[in-house]
């Protein structure tokens, strides 16, 4: 019903998922929201994008304590990591489950530098 509204369908799936994440794969659902890596989840982006429909985009990747304990350069590390191996798929990159409280606002701004820079010049 939703795709014959000419809608789409992103299913909110934090926790874990990897029960759940062939099922995800063979239904209609245009793309996953939040899918956190372990600790706090029990899938990385990259085995989940390998049991989905190319054309099923993922959004989520930064786990919540990277996000919190990870110091600047770790981070850094973590979302150019993130970035490079979801690169050439339909992705969208966020916080995944959840953003603990102080999570320094200086941590945002630095993954929104890092994603301009990688994206391709045409695109900046």
């Amino acid at each position: 019903m939703v795709h014959e509204a000419g809608c789409r369908y992103l299913q909110h799936a934090c926790g874990t998922l990897r029960h759940l994440i062939v099922l995800m794969g063979e239904s209609d659902i245009d793309g996953i929201e939040s899918i956190p890596p372990p600790p706090t989840g029990d899938i990385e982006l990259a085995e989940a994008r390998g049991r989905l429909k190319p054309r099923q985009a993922l959004i989520g990747g930064i786990e919540p304590t990277v996000f919190l304990n990870a110091s600047m350069g770790e981070l850094e590390v973590y979302v150019r990591s993130l970035l490079d191996e979801m690169a050439e798929t339909p992705f969208i990159l966020a916080n995944s489950d959840s953003c603990p409280p102080g999570v320094a606002a200086e941590k945002f701004y630095r993954i929104g530098e890092l994603v301009r820079q990688h994206l391709p010049r045409d695109r900046t």
